[in-house]
């Protein structure tokens, strides 16, 4: 029993590129304490540590600072707990790196877009997501007119707030 919970783990019927993301996924993922519930996942620190290490194979990595970085997290962190998961680091890795992608956040442009979401969203967060009455405020600064229905059109999981990943998805600049 101890080797299945320390040793290598093995993941049967998955195709060559699920095979991949998730190793990658592996390397660069913690568990938590509890062995009980073996749940993986990515921090912001070991991001960073993604990056950087992705960084020597990319041109575009190289210049990447700590703002950028946080948002570009809060963007793949779609459920606003502060730790990727799995399906959230396969969701990010799939829409990024798809030929079908209109942008891609590495470019400069959308690096640009995305510096100034991230801004915007940090004015009216409260820790890592918005809130009903933030929202509100904040559609009165940006002197957007709004229904109480509009909220629950952009909180897509229907926590009652909004992550960054939900703000992006409603501004749609990236």
């Amino acid at each position: 029993m101890a080797s299945k919970l320390y040793g290598q783990p093995t993941y049967p019927l998955l195709s060559k590129e699920e095979e991949t993301l998730r190793k990658i996924f592996d390397i660069y993922s913690v568990t938590p304490g509890d062995f009980s519930r073996p749940m993986r996942f990515m921090n912001l620190e070991l991001l960073i540590k993604f990056l950087n290490e992705l960084s020597a194979f990319s041109q575009v990595l190289q210049d990447l600072d700590i703002e950028l970085v946080k948002a570009f997290f809060a963007l793949i962190d779609r459920d606003c707990d502060g730790k990727i998961s799995y399906r959230e680091f396969t969701g990010w890795w799939r829409s990024e790196f798809s030929s079908r992608a209109k942008y891609h956040v590495f470019e400069t442009q959308s690096r640009v877009r995305l510096r100034t979401a991230w801004r915007l969203f940090q004015r009216f967060a409260i820790g890592k997501c918005i809130p009903y009455h933030r929202f509100e405020y904040m559609m009165d600064y940006l002197k957007i007119h709004y229904s109480d229905t509009d909220f629950d059109v952009l909180d897509l999981n229907a926590d009652g707030k909004l992550s960054f990943a939900e703000f992006s998805d409603w501004l749609n600049w990236y």
